[in-house]
């Protein structure tokens, strides 16, 4: 600070002690792009579903639309015993159930797994952005040995 009058100058000093954490360096993988653009396509075109229950809702939808309609020819006609109506009426009931609790899991899987496909695709894509070409495998190996040289 100074002062008009012509005192001495004064100065403050101040010190701040905190401690700087120093992140640990990025670790990079060189990857050539014709892998990188192979792994894309790849994920990009999965199709086959890890839990495919098509056929198995497919025959309990089947074997509910088929008991209900001889459910419809008994009430109708009122020929077997009683306990076989209730039978078929069970059989209808859990079929139809049953298919309907396939065609609910296979929606669930597909979606999650499509899900996880779309996350990887955009890491990919992000990460795909950063990273700058640095050059040909030759001369990547060229600096990476200079580097490693001693002389």
């Amino acid at each position: 600070m100074s002062n008009n009058q012509g005192s001495t100058k004064q100065t403050i000093t101040w010190t701040y002690e905190s401690r700087i954490i120093i992140p640990p360096p990025e670790k990079l993988i060189l990857i050539r792009s014709k892998d990188w653009n192979r792994i894309r396509r790849n994920l990009s075109n999965i199709s086959k579903p890890i839990l495919n229950l098509s056929k198995l809702y497919s025959i309990l939808f089947g074997c509910a639309i088929t008991t209900g309609a001889s459910i419809l020819s008994f009430i109708k006609y009122e020929v077997p015993p009683s306990f076989v109506r209730d039978i078929f009426f069970i059989v209808f009931g859990v079929s139809l159930l049953g298919g309907f609790l396939c065609v609910y899991l296979e929606r669930r899987t597909r979606s999650s797994e499509k899900a996880k496909i779309e996350d990887i695709l955009s890491d990919m894509t992000e990460s795909g952005s950063e990273v700058e070409p640095i050059g040909s495998p030759t001369e990547v190996g060229r600096e990476a040995k200079e580097s490693s040289d001693p002389s």
